[in-house]
């Protein structure tokens, strides 16, 4: 970062210099000669939008360049591409079977997945919202998401309020309790990168193994009393 900060000052620097050489003591004298340095420097300087953005932001010239691998690259959340999914993507592309069928829960970004999914954008209902209000219990919920052939579930741990909370306060307390009972019952977790995770639906979950952390009650609670988190939310920003 030194050196990218130092390159940023002195070349532009540089370049306004053996540039003002040429001029005549005139020339040089003008007022706008002083603007046109002052801009440059602002424009290519390290306390500039494009320096600061040279100096902080990740490399996609890296990965191009064979210089950082594409898996590297995208497992680390970046300003425009938050909580990162792609190791999610490339651990269902090389460890699932073909005939996977993956359900979204709170995530649409769906580019680099390789096998057939089923997800809606924050403008659209989910089809799990759909099938809680028919499911009875956690075991039905289960029947209904086998019998549309889903065999994992992909949640998002940043973007599930985003997408899903509107959709989530809506749902009445019965319905979050059949999802809860189906979480608790039919979820074998496979991956977590602590941005999203993926999960397997089974049958029954393996005894004695811990059931993942369920969020949508999580996340309906906090829709619902924001006040019980306000201090969490304070310490996070």
């Amino acid at each position: 970062m030194a050196v990218a900060m130092v390159l940023g000052i002195a070349l532009p620097l540089a370049l306004q210099l053996a540039d003002r050489r040429r001029m005549s003591p005139d020339a040089r004298a003008r007022g706008w000669n002083y603007a046109t340095w002052g801009g440059s420097l602002y424009a290519f300087g390290p306390l500039s939008m494009l320096g600061w953005a040279w100096v902080t932001r990740p490399r996609g010239w890296r990965v191009a360049f064979g210089v950082e691998t594409k898996s590297s690259f995208l497992s680390r959340a970046q300003a425009w591409y938050p909580g990162p999914y792609y190791p999610l993507a490339e651990y269902a592309n090389t460890r699932l079977p073909e005939s996977a069928r993956l359900l979204f829960v709170g995530e649409e970004r769906t580019f680099y997945f390789k096998r057939d999914l089923v997800t809606n954008s924050e403008h659209d209902e989910s089809p799990l919202i759909g099938w809680l209000r028919v499911a009875k219990s956690g075991d039905d919920l289960h029947r209904i998401l086998t019998e549309n052939r889903l065999t994992h579930i992909v949640v998002s741990v940043r973007r599930i309020g985003r997408v899903l909370g509107r959709q989530i306060i809506k749902l009445p307390e019965d319905r979050v309790a059949v999802w809860h009972d189906f979480w608790t019952h039919h979820i074998h977790p496979l991956l977590d990168n602590g941005e999203a995770g993926l999960y397997e639906i089974v049958a029954a979950r393996p005894r004695g193994e811990p059931a993942p952390e369920d969020l949508i009650p999580v996340v309906r609670d906090l829709f619902l009393h924001p006040e019980k988190y306000k201090d969490a939310l304070n310490a996070a920003q």
